[in-house]
């Protein structure tokens, strides 16, 4: 999301014609799945630190599952309104070598994030 809202969403923003939605709403979707996200580590947080069992543990779950059930909803709409969007835009009226240019370094910070996660994956004890 982040390289959404530093490098998409601005040029964009910066386009004349900023096809079916404005550009606030891709932010405002971003910071919308981050309050959600926050929402779930707190609980999750909650979760472990209280420890339920029986009806409450049962409570708890049902109330996880209607969280993923609001996240994945909101994400796939989000997802479809930049597909159909932000994406399509940016194709139409930008030329082949500022996508290029902006991609190189999305491609190098994602591939460090994998690095990352790999790393705290690998230290995982599964059994």
């Amino acid at each position: 999301m982040r390289f959404e809202d530093e490098q998409l969403i601005p040029k964009l923003d910066g386009l004349g014609d900023r096809g079916r939605w404005p550009a606030s709403l891709y932010t405002d979707e971003h910071n919308k799945i981050q309050e959600l996200l926050l929402k779930v580590e707190n609980s999750l947080l909650a979760l472990n630190t209280n420890q339920p069992s029986g009806k409450s543990l049962r409570r708890d779950i049902i109330t996880f599952i209607e969280m993923e059930k609001l996240f994945k909803g909101v994400c796939e709409h989000h997802q479809e309104r930049e597909e159909t969007g932000l994406l399509t835009e940016l194709d139409r009226q930008t030329d082949e070598k500022w996508r290029t240019d902006i991609i190189k370094p999305f491609f190098n910070e994602w591939n460090n994030c994998m690095k990352r996660t790999l790393v705290v994956v690998d230290e995982i004890d599964w059994l």
